[in-house]
């Protein structure tokens, strides 16, 4: 009796433990469902829920699963807020690599998209890549269509941050076609491929993609997707002057955002105003934006929002004539710049041994392909050779004999034709020298022009003659200073000696402005920086900093010397 008495104790203990295990594990899935639904929202209040997993997990007997899921939802609600978060990736690691390395398991490709959300915030995308690259993998193999979609998501938007529009496009046109209207990806997916239209310089296309889906967006009755679709229509109007229907949007995402816990969203409306302000010509309020905007994001340790404040932070400060503030944003914007892009060497690596892999599974079939048809032609092929073979004899005989009657007059023929193509090469030649001595000589002319007329403006100061008679004379050396009809002048001599210049700076920046290539021009040929900057009537420091966004236009390296380059176009 006393031994029935304890095996009943014993199995009533194991019921009791598997009900609470059972009750923990409901709650644990309750609480996701929350976070799912307000993580991009409500970011604070997400990321108490997380906390909360985290407690569920080290209680549970599920623990390594549980444990797993808790990491994939903090990774989530960071990457919803555009937070990253140094302390979370060593323990994604650590959980990666916990375990036998075979199979990859499901735990393991949801660890591998947790890091690529982690490491995509913190700007390492190499690293992201390749780790949503492996769940994809596995996801595609499990036909997890959800996971599936939401990894093909984050592949396009690694792609567009490294500006491979092209890749970027490729992953959000797969997403899309795994998708209804019936599911929120569905507007993700869509609104991410607009911004990428507007990033990639198609702003029509964006703008008229947008508006196509925005009532759909508003009946989804989604604050977030609404949120982004009106970030990317005040942009796009902003960008192309619009001005009054951005400033619509942005009126109307500031009253949306109010109630919104979204560090990502505040920080990119805000920088949208700015940029919104820059363009309508308030330098002061810009900044005033961006710099609150900017202690916001040295906290999320979000590089590719930092980088393009300070970037920004740059532009406006060169306009408020503050070149000391503006090199130095500048000097930070490109470090930042070199780090992403060393952290991308990665993605162009695949891509180069996609291409590579692709090229040798062509050859290989082609290769097949002809063995196959020689191998069923054989008898044909040896025909047709002996037949070739005869023809070609007799031909040849008839060829020799009359090659022999020719040869003669065809040396004298081309012995005079190298003479004429060398008496023409020579006029051209003398032709050129004389074009580069007169634009040579007409740069210089421009040079000690205004130089000399600088010197008479500094003279007038000291002068005490009739006011109305300096003023005129002021005004007259003033409109003789870097006039628009020396610098047409001065470009169509240069276009006879380098006509395709400009259009090959296009190519390799079509950024460029009328200012930056007609620095390009002086320096192409070999005029120094005091000169053009007499030429162009302004300072040696402003020639120094516009020599050094014209060499980050073109995308050269720091180390790479401008006139050198320039001198190769």
């Amino acid at each position: 009796m006393k031994r029935f008495l304890i095996f009943t104790l014993f199995i009533l203990t194991i019921f009791h433990s598997s009900a609470q295990a059972a009750e923990k594990t409901k709650t644990f899935e309750q609480i996701e469902q929350q976070i799912d639904q307000i993580n991009y929202i409500h970011g604070t209040q997400a990321s108490l829920l997380v906390q909360k997993l985290y407690d569920l997990s080290n209680v549970s007997p599920d623990s390594v699963t549980l444990f797993t899921r808790a990491l994939y939802w903090d990774a989530v609600v960071n990457y919803a807020q555009g937070t990253g978060s140094p302390n979370l990736v060593p323990m994604l690691e650590k959980q990666l690599n916990t375990g036998p390395s075979l199979p990859f398991s499901s735990d393991k490709a949801l660890i591998s998209y947790s890091l690529s959300l982690s490491y995509s915030i913190l700007g390492d995308y190499g690293k992201a890549f390749n780790h949503a690259l492996q769940a994809l993998e596995f996801y595609k193999k499990e036909n997890n269509h959800p996971f599936v979609v939401k990894t093909l998501v984050v592949l396009g938007n690694i792609c567009g941050y490294i500006k491979n529009y092209q890749m970027s496009e490729d992953y959000y046109n797969e997403a899309a076609e795994l998708v209804t209207p019936s599911q929120r990806e569905f507007y993700q997916v869509h609104l991410n491929l607009y911004k990428l239209f507007f990033i990639s310089n198609h702003v029509e296309k964006a703008i008229d993609s947008s508006l196509h889906i925005i009532p759909a967006v508003k009946n989804f009755r989604d604050t977030g997707l609404i949120i982004v679709a009106y970030l990317n229509l005040g942009a796009c109007y902003s960008s192309t002057g619009q001005y009054e229907k951005a400033h619509a949007y942005y009126d109307t995402l500031s009253h949306l955002t109010e109630y919104v816990d979204n560090k990502k969203v505040e920080i990119a409306l805000y920088q949208n105003i700015a940029v919104y302000r820059y363009l309508t010509g308030s330098y002061q309020l810009a900044y005033s934006t961006l710099s609150k905007v900017d202690k916001i994001a040295r906290q999320t340790n979000n590089l590719e929002q930092r980088s393009q404040i300070l970037n920004n932070l740059s532009l406006i400060f060169e306009r408020l004539g503050n070149l000391d503030s503006a090199y130095f944003y500048l000097k930070e914007y490109v470090g930042i710049s070199k780090q992403l892009v060393n952290n991308s060497k990665a993605i162009d690596a695949y891509q180069a041994y996609v291409s590579t892999f692709l090229e040798s599974s062509e050859n290989k079939l082609t290769i097949a392909e002809q063995k196959i048809r020689l191998k069923n032609n054989s008898i044909i092929i040896i025909i047709s050779i002996s037949l070739a073979a005869i023809l070609a004899a007799g031909l040849l005989l008839l060829y020799s004999r009359q090659q022999k009657r020719n040869k003669e007059s065809e040396n004298k023929d081309l012995e005079e034709r190298l003479q004429q193509e060398k008496e023409i090469q020579q006029l051209q030649d003398d032709k050129m020298k004389a074009q580069v001595r007169e634009l040579s000589s007409y740069s210089m002319l421009l040079s000690s022009k205004n130089n000399i007329l600088q010197q008479i403006s500094s003279l007038t100061e000291t002068l005490h003659s009739d006011q109305k008679e300096l003023t005129e004379i002021k005004k007259i050396i003033k409109s003789n200073l870097n006039t628009d009809s020396d610098w047409k002048m001065s470009m169509m001599h240069f276009e006879k000696v380098h006509p395709d210049f400009f259009h090959k700076l296009k190519i390799q920046c079509s950024d460029l402005t009328k200012n930056d290539l007609r620095l390009c021009a002086y320096m192409q040929i070999g005029i120094d920086s005091k000169q053009i900057a007499q030429i162009l009537n302004v300072s040696h420091g402003s020639v120094r900093m516009h020599r050094y966004r014209v060499k980050k236009k073109l995308g050269l390296h720091e180390d790479a010397n401008l006139d050198d380059f320039l001198r190769t176009v």
